[in-house]
């Protein structure tokens, strides 16, 4: 994975299709998604030192169907959400909102890189990420001595 911070404030449907339409070595690009805990913490320290007072929107969406306030979460990648680090009593649809878009938050050091639900009208800065997806199965590849296992 490659990752870029475009401190350009959009909202967060802007910043989605600006993400899809970057490409960095011929990898297309989305929205962050964190998957897992050695990708947050890396998310965190990323944050520390390239997003100064900012939160950044991620790659998360909350469906439209999806009970309130924490039903239907799902990734732009349409990878499973099962790995989750929202802060404390997020999300929450703060003040009645309809708060269904994901942000990280820049915040102090306790929480950076938490998540939380927000509007997607907020204008925030935000992280591309960039996969490398093989164009055909792993499966199928064969390097030398060495072919991968079904």
């Amino acid at each position: 994975h490659y990752y870029e911070l475009v401190d350009t404030p959009m909202t967060w449907a802007d910043a989605d299709a600006a993400a899809q339409s970057m490409t960095y070595l011929g990898f297309t690009g989305h929205l962050i998604t964190v998957t897992d805990e050695d990708e947050h913490n890396w998310f965190r320290g990323f944050l520390a030192s390239e997003s100064p007072n900012n939160h950044v929107h991620m790659g998360g969406f909350q469906d439209p169907g999806g009970s309130e306030p924490g039903g239907g979460w799902q990734w732009v990648t349409g990878e499973p959400m099962t790995y989750t680090k929202w802060y404390p009593g997020e999300p929450n649809q703060y003040l009645g909102n309809n708060e269904d878009h994901m942000f990280g938050f820049r915040g102090n050091e306790s929480y950076r890189g938490e998540w939380a639900d927000g509007l997607g009208s907020n204008n925030f800065w935000f992280v591309v990420e960039y996969d490398y997806t093989p164009p055909v199965p792993l499966e199928t590849v064969s390097w030398g001595l060495i072919k991968t296992r079904p």
